[in-house]
């Protein structure tokens, strides 16, 4: 056997490297022809396919916020109507009639000086009722519940000691001096006069009788539980519960019309924010019987009409904007290179492949929308140019342009063989022969090509179809 295979040796060596050779051959190209690619300098651009709808940038729905009869329709489908143009309109003659005898009634109070002289009076009015107050409970107590103290005007004052209850008695007693400051008080803002007064000074006064009206009733108590004795006849008790019951009443009149001369003040002066309340809203409803454009735009939808009775909220006219956008939803799995600014190329059907619109991302949602159980973001293109040929609801085929990258070296990926993190591919040599080069490569493209980094230049001949080893 060894002899054998001695003898043919040569024989088997030659025929291990035709098998060879036709190997790499057939490898090589399985058509038996070697077809070449060369690298080409360009630029390498990533896109993102989808297809939208075109829509107006702007489109509205308009209604009335009143019932009422139409009376006049401006403008009808297809016409264009510039911003702030009245569209339609209601009947308006009880509008009108509303807003004029508002403005009349406001200017009846506050036409020649007549609110600010009724304003002045009511304030002085306040002013006098403040000082009456201060009067009567100056006399209540001075003249009045001081007749049932000894030393009433002193830190240390005592009430006559004519009766039993001492928790009473103890009250009135530290009550005295407190009531002696309150009226110190009062005396100064009395003094301020009509020039100076503010409504704070109505608050004060009216707290200074409380206080007051308050510290009268208990003297009124404890009299009322006053003992005859030797020192003090039922004749003197009498005549100290029929002065205190007279300050008591003076107060309380006082306090009375200073709450009303404080509310009478208040009525005036809301007399003319009220009634211009009432103008203002009479000009708000006659400016709700008009359906005005808030923007320069085309009657898409007109259901107005002369003599018909409209409710509150029907939709009657929709109107789209002359200027329009693109609108489409892009998976998750594309939109991490998107990018608001990303320039991009629209086909619209309606014309074909051949004529394209140039566009730019404009905006794109935070926020996902679920699409046939995929979560999509909606991405806005506008339309670098006008162009009168797009319409509203044409569909649009999108190309956005995620990356580009200016003059790098590609080559088709199916020319690359990846072995690991290596990568390698074929270059013909000669007419028959190749040679294996090592490439790094850079980033993809959306049109099957890929960057080369290192490894090759321009005019080598790389196999479209190279071998798998």
């Amino acid at each position: 056997m060894l002899s054998f295979l001695r003898k043919r040796k040569i024989l088997i060596v030659s025929i291990v490297l035709a098998v060879i050779v036709v190997t790499v051959a057939l490898r090589a190209n399985g058509n038996g022809d070697m077809s070449t690619t060369s690298p080409r300098i360009d630029d390498l651009v990533r896109t993102v396919k989808v297809s939208g709808k075109v829509v107006p940038i702007n489109d509205v729905s308009l209604g009335f916020e009143i019932g009422g009869t139409v009376s006049r329709v401006n403008y009808d489908v297809g016409q264009t109507v510039p911003r702030g143009a009245v569209i339609v309109e209601l009947d308006q003659s009880s509008l009108a009639a509303e807003l004029a005898e508002a403005r009349a009634a406001l200017a009846k109070i506050d036409g020649g000086g007549l609110y600010t002289t009724k304003t002045e009076n009511a304030r002085r009015a306040v002013v006098q009722a403040i000082a009456e107050a201060y009067t009567q409970a100056d006399d209540a107590v001075h003249n009045r519940a001081d007749q049932v103290f000894d030393d009433p005007r002193t830190q240390n004052p005592e009430i006559l000691f004519a009766f039993d209850d001492i928790t009473l008695r103890d009250s009135i007693n530290l009550r005295r001096p407190l009531i002696e400051d309150v009226l110190a008080d009062w005396k100064v803002l009395v003094n301020k006069g009509y020039s100076s007064y503010s409504d704070a000074d109505l608050a004060l006064a009216k707290s200074y009788a409380s206080s007051v009206s308050q510290f009268l009733d208990e003297v009124a108590r404890a009299v009322s539980k006053f003992k005859t004795s030797a020192a003090l006849s039922q004749t003197t008790i009498d005549k100290y519960r029929a002065d205190i019951a007279v300050g008591r009443q003076n107060l309380n009149n006082s306090m009375s019309a200073l709450i009303s001369e404080g509310d009478k003040l208040r009525d005036t002066l809301s007399d003319v924010p009220v009634q211009a309340a009432r103008v203002a809203l009479a000009e708000s409803r006659l400016a709700k019987s008009r359906l005005v454009a808030p923007f320069t735009g085309i009657v898409s939808r007109q259901d107005a009409e002369v003599g018909e009775t409209v409710s509150v909220g029907s939709s009657l006219v929709r109107l789209i904007s002359e200027s329009y956008e693109v609108e489409t939803y892009v998976p998750e799995v594309s939109i991490a290179g998107l990018s608001v600014g990303n320039p991009a190329q629209i086909t619209l059907d309606a014309y074909g492949s051949s004529q394209a619109f140039n566009a730019r991302v404009s905006a794109i949602d935070p926020a996902e929308t679920i699409r046939d159980g995929v979560s999509t973001y909606r991405v806005t293109l506008t339309f670098i140019a006008p162009d009168p040929r797009i319409r509203s609801g044409m569909t649009a085929n999108i190309d956005i342009e995620t990356a580009r990258v200016s003059g790098a070296l590609l080559i088709p990926e199916r020319t690359v063989v990846r072995d690991g993190d290596a990568s390698y591919v074929f270059v013909r040599v000669g007419e028959k022969n190749t040679d294996r080069r090592d490439v790094t490569l850079g980033e993809r493209d959306s049109s099957g090509n890929v960057a080369v980094l290192s490894g090759l230049s321009e005019g080598v001949l790389v196999l479209i179809n190279p071998p798998k080893e």
